[in-house]
């Protein structure tokens, strides 16, 4: 007889604009730009990228961040193609977002962005034959879920130029990654979650990777969203209203 309330779609501008974000670092070289510029080494030949318009977007779950995301690629002049069980109308409407299915989207889509929740069957759903089927071209956002991706193919798929790169805000294991109990305690990884530490951390050495330590949804508004909600959650179940209930 415990209510369990959250805080929910306190994150979907939020996420939905870093994942912006980070497709145009990863498309526009900034970080490498601005490391190489600050050492005094720039070789702008190296440095070309492509733009956002014309090009065809996938999107990966199309829930409240998805489909604040499918605006803002709308809004930049690109052609929208959406995975998700439930089609939403308003976006087929106001986007122009085309559903179709996930082979097709990987075959088809220039960017891939994911937006879907962990799940059983959402597990890994992006492995060595999803890489198999994408471009050569295409580049990998994922502001989702770590476990969403399997680590291991998508290393090997970005080594031997599989896709053309990825931004990632989430892991597998990223706790092993910044946890400093896990440091210390290297003996308490089972074997698969030290193989996917260990490659997460060699992912940093790739040129064509973006990581970000899971801050896609850290910004003013959304923590002030996150705040005013629990308040009112707390406010209406004194008042005998349950509202937000995960159960």
């Amino acid at each position: 007889h415990i209510i369990v309330e959250n805080s929910p779609n306190y994150g979907n501008q939020s996420v939905a604009e870093f994942a912006l974000a980070l497709l145009m670092d990863v498309l526009r070289k900034v970080t490498i730009s601005y490391l190489e510029y600050k050492d005094a080494k720039v070789y702008p030949s190296c440095l070309m990228g492509l733009e956002l318009y014309g090009k065809t977007m996938g999107i990966v779950g199309l829930g409240a961040i998805g489909s604040t995301f499918a605006q803002i690629s709308h809004g930049l002049g690109m052609k929208i193609l959406g995975f998700d069980k439930i089609e939403n109308e308003k976006l087929k409407q106001n986007y122009n977002v085309t559903y179709t299915d996930f082979d097709t989207l990987l075959r088809k889509s220039d960017f891939i962005s994911i937006h879907a929740p962990m799940s059983k069957e959402n597990y890994h759903m992006f492995n060595k034959e999803s890489f198999n089927k994408m471009k050569k071209s295409a580049i990998l956002i994922n502001t989702g879920r770590g476990e969403l991706i399997d680590t291991s193919a998508l290393f090997n798929a970005l080594v031997c130029k599989k896709i053309a790169g990825a931004g990632l805000d989430v892991l597998e294991n990223e706790q092993t990654m910044t946890d400093f109990d896990y440091m210390l305690g290297i003996n308490r990884l089972d074997k698969l979650t030290l193989e996917q530490t260990i490659i997460n951390s060699k992912m940093f050495q790739l040129d064509n990777v973006i990581l970000t330590p899971h801050i896609a949804y850290n910004t003013k508004e959304a923590i002030k969203r996150i705040l005013n909600t629990t308040m009112n959650n707390i406010n209406e179940f004194i008042s005998g209203k349950i509202q937000n209930n995960v159960i």
